[in-house]
């Protein structure tokens, strides 16, 4: 890079080369000007490379959705023994023996318990006043931190009339309902609970093959439509783009502030 170091002198031009922009520690050449119109159409050829094969996996990945069937729920247990292939579902899914703990009232489908102890916390920083002096100071703060985990769900659900296994499909989407308990008000312990009802409709996109689900397709409480809408919409491309003319920017400054001596008349 053409930096000034201590002791040296800055680079001086020869008089074959044309300065379009003269900064304190670097500048720009005719030759750097024209040189960087050809790095940018290398890394722009590269970019349409790379995007078209990136390009080629999503849309793969979109026609899949694209063209999954649409089954009702009655439908469902014939597809499943018949291995229909990828097909979208609503139906309801609901727990087969719900699971409950003693302080929790209500059974569910699943219950998941975050253990907080509220603790004491010692701080030590320092400032810096106006007339340069360093200040130590010792801060006390208290706050709910997690100590544990624990939890319980059902071994087997049955969705869409069809028995399957608690794990046979992926629950992040399903909302559930969310509570603190305290064993009494003064309690330095709560427990967060978080529980899913025993009984909801949810969407479903899967692969069936013969009489099961490949992989664990994820439920939402999206309708149908909406979820095919939300699976075929992508805008990895656009990223992808917005990266990239950001790192052929930066690729360009890069070249015009290092000293590029072998574009220069010897």
């Amino acid at each position: 890079m053409r930096y000034s170091y201590p002791y040296s002198y800055p680079r001086r031009k020869r008089s074959s080369e044309v300065v379009l922009l003269d900064f304190n520690d670097w500048s720009i050449t005719l030759r750097e000007a024209i040189f960087s119109f050809f790095l940018i159409g290398l890394i722009t050829f590269l970019g349409f490379l790379i995007s078209s094969k990136i390009e080629g996996k999503v849309n793969n990945s979109t026609l899949r959705y694209r063209q999954a069937v649409e089954i009702s729920s009655s439908e469902f247990q014939h597809g499943l023994k018949t291995g229909i292939g990828d097909v979208f579902v609503n139906g309801e899914l609901e727990a087969i023996n719900p699971v409950s703990y003693k302080h929790i009232d209500g059974k569910y489908l699943s219950i998941d318990i975050e253990k907080q102890e509220y603790r004491r916390h010692t701080e030590h920083y320092t400032t810096t006043d106006r007339k340069g002096r360093v200040h130590h100071h010792t801060r006390h703060y208290w706050s709910w931190d997690t100590v544990g985990y624990d939890g319980k769900h059902v071994d087997r659900v049955k969705y869409c009339g069809v028995e399957l296994p608690y794990g046979q499909f992926v629950y992040d989407c399903i909302e559930g309902d969310v509570e603190t308990y305290k064993s009494n008000p003064l309690s330095h312990s709560r427990e967060i609970i978080h529980t899913k009802p025993i009984k909801f409709n949810a969407t479903m996109f899967g692969n069936l093959k013969v009489n099961k689900i490949e992989g664990n397709p994820l439920l939402t409480h999206s309708t149908i439509k909406k979820y095919r809408e939300e699976l075929t919409t992508s805008h990895f491309m656009f990223r992808f783009w917005f990266l990239w003319i950001v790192f052929t920017v930066m690729v360009v400054i890069g070249f015009f502030v290092i000293d590029n001596v072998w574009l220069e008349d010897k």
